[in-house]
């Protein structure tokens, strides 16, 4: 989704454009139910997804627009922004973004009273009056949605080759090949099915797309899983699982196939994480597509930094925040910068 307008300004147009009005611009689009796609890939369920725009287009206008004083506009406009986000993907956004949109759409139906604490915060911090967004230092509009969606569509059916140089690729093959026909592999693989007698069949809930993953782990590997137990023969399972797919780098098993760990790219809510597995030897330029990565982290709006642009950015968000004009902010402070540049740097 492209920015809407330029420079990094407060966006006036909210004060004096209908609910409806402002929020149709804001997703780009003439009216609702609208025949433009959104691109957007379901990395999570949004089965509710169409009645939350529904309400956001249709019945949330009514309920504003029949009050004199609107006490929640502050939520409605939470509610938006959630929807908006939702609407260019999911992987740059906080994860429980889709469970408080449908909190936040019952309050604003009136089911939630009093207004949860919950809900007062969350309408406080998704807010944004800028018209790129801006929402504290991340940004609630990306640059790029298009890229976005097509990184969640690879990410779903495990294709991460679009990072990798051909280098980087057919090393990741040479290893996939070798593992396949390693007769210490699949030593250990016969192991495990025979002691736990095939576990596929006997715990299904373990088998995700006819893949038995391994257990996932968290973010910086700091915080171990919680539910390591020996209680059971399931429980028993997994542990033995989770220490075989370390030993072999794996993800996953196919049936009797191995599915060898990729290096990998994926954008979360709080950046680009860049995955090297464990047995891959590390020739950045060689092995990976620095520029492709490159272009997927720029799309959530990630703008180009130097000590002189982040002093120019940081003196016009603190001019926003006291209700000033940023440009003129600047232009005082750093006279000798073009006016050009400076609305360059600020756009």
């Amino acid at each position: 989704m492209s920015t809407l307008m330029t420079n990094g300004n407060i966006d006036h147009t909210q004060r004096r454009v209908p609910f409806k009005a402002l929020w149709l611009k804001r997703f780009e689009i003439p009216d609702w139910p609208t025949t433009v796609a959104n691109g957007r890939s379901p990395l999570v369920d949004l089965a509710f997804f169409p009645n939350a725009l529904d309400f956001l287009f249709k019945e949330l206008p009514e309920r504003l627009d029949a009050r004199d004083e609107n006490a929640e506009q502050g939520i409605a406009d939470a509610f938006g922004w959630i929807c908006l986000a939702l609407w260019q993907g999911t992987s740059p956004f906080p994860h429980p973004l889709p469970q408080c949109a449908q909190r936040l759409m019952e309050v604003l139906k009136g089911n939630l009273t009093p207004i949860p604490a919950d809900i007062l915060a969350i309408a406080g911090m998704i807010q944004s009056h800028y018209a790129d967004g801006e929402c504290g230092l991340n940004r609630l509009i990306l640059d790029d949605a298009h890229a976005i969606a097509a990184h969640e569509t690879a990410v779903q059916i495990g294709r991460f080759e679009d990072y990798l140089t051909k280098e980087g690729e057919q090393k990741f093959k040479d290893y996939q090949k070798h593992l396949e026909t390693s007769r210490a592999f699949a030593a250990d693989w016969a192991l495990l099915k025979q002691l736990f007698r095939n576990p596929q069949e006997r715990w299904p809930d373990l088998v995700i797309e006819r893949k038995l993953r391994r257990p996932l782990i968290p973010e910086r590997n700091w915080e171990q899983h919680a539910t390591w137990a020996f209680d059971d023969e399931r429980e028993q399972f997994r542990v033995a699982f989770s220490i075989f797919c370390w030993k072999w780098f794996l993800w996953a098993m196919d049936g009797d196939r191995p599915l060898l760990m990729k290096p990998s790219v994926n954008v979360t809510p709080y950046g680009t994480q860049i995955f090297v597995p464990g047995y891959m030897s590390l020739d950045l330029k060689r092995d990976l597509a620095l520029s492709a990565i490159s272009r997927l982290h720029k799309a959530r709006g990630v703008q180009r930094q130097s000590i002189m642009r982040n002093q120019v950015r940081a003196l016009a968000s603190t001019a926003r925040g006291e209700g000033r004009s940023a440009l003129t902010a600047v232009r005082q402070a750093f006279p000798e910068i073009e006016d050009r540049q400076l609305r360059r740097w600020l756009a």
